[in-house]
This record gives structure tokens, C-alpha cells and sequence, in this order.
């Protein structure tokens, strides 16, 4: 092959490169950022996992019905739907439709009926645990549950 072809294909290969590198980040952006909601906690009930004060990023796309036991999930309280509550599932009570048990403590105990969520009451999955909100807008290092 003579030298402007390969010169005109390695152009073309980073062109194509930078395409791709590009839709993924506006991809990103637009699509994961969009549904996850980052919430800083308020107490200190899922001690040692999350602490008072940390920032959790919370998937609104993870399924209910894919959520296992030792998830800590968002959920509505009873009380309020502008008041929410992360907790540790406990047990999967009722498969379809899913129902799931719930870990109470003295904040959760007044606002969560029986303790079961079902799919109305679910926010999403927590799937980052920020130490601040420095590290949520930078998107620093985070950890899992």
C-alpha cells in the first residue's frame, strides 16, 4: 500500500475513534446521569455500610424485581412521598408481584407499614457511596454497598 492510503486509513481509524469516544461520554451524560439521583443521608442507621452525612447514588433503573437480599434500596415512606428512607431488604416476601421486607430501626418503625415495600413505595438501588458532595459533582472516588 502506498503511503497517502495508509496515511488517508489511520486518519479515517482516529476519526471513527473519536466518534466513538465521544458518543460514549454524551451517552453518559445524558443517559446514566439522567437516572441516577445522588441523596446525602440523614442518619446513621446502615452504620458501618453508609455513614450520616455521606452522598449515595441511587439507580432508578435497577428493577424491583431483581432486587436481592442485602440490597439497601430508596424507598417513599408512608408518611410522606417527599420523605425517603434507605434501608437494607431483608427478605423477598412475595415474588409476583414482588413484595420485599425491609431492615426497621426507630426512624423507619413510624413511617414504614410492616415494613414491606412493594414496587409504588421503590425509588431505586444504591450504587455509590460518596464521602461528600465535592465527590458527587467531581465524580470522585466513590465505594459500594
Amino acid at each position: 500500500m502506498n503511503r497517502k492510503l495508509r496515511l488517508k486509513y489511520l486518519l479515517i481509524g482516529i476519526a471513527i475513534l473519536f466518534v466513538l469516544i465521544f458518543t460514549f461520554g454524551v451517552i453518559q451524560l445524558f443517559v446514566f446521569e439522567a437516572v441516577t439521583l445522588y441523596v446525602q443521608v440523614a442518619t446513621d442507621g446502615l452504620e458501618p455500610t453508609i455513614y450520616k452525612d455521606e452522598w449515595i447514588g441511587v439507580a432508578k433503573y435497577a428493577a424491583f424485581d431483581k432486587i436481592k437480599i442485602g440490597d439497601i434500596i430508596l424507598v417513599h415512606s408512608n408518611e410522606s412521598q417527599d420523605k425517603k428512607v434507605i434501608q437494607r431488604v431483608l427478605e423477598i416476601v412475595q415474588k409476583e408481584p414482588t413484595i420485599v421486607k425491609i431492615a426497621s430501626n426507630s426512624i423507619t418503625e413510624s413511617l414504614l407499614e410492616d415494613h414491606l415495600i412493594s414496587e409504588d413505595e421503590y425509588i431505586g438501588k444504591v450504587v455509590e457511596i460518596y464521602k461528600n458532595k465535592e465527590a458527587v459533582e467531581n465524580r470522585g472516588a466513590f465505594r459500594t454497598p
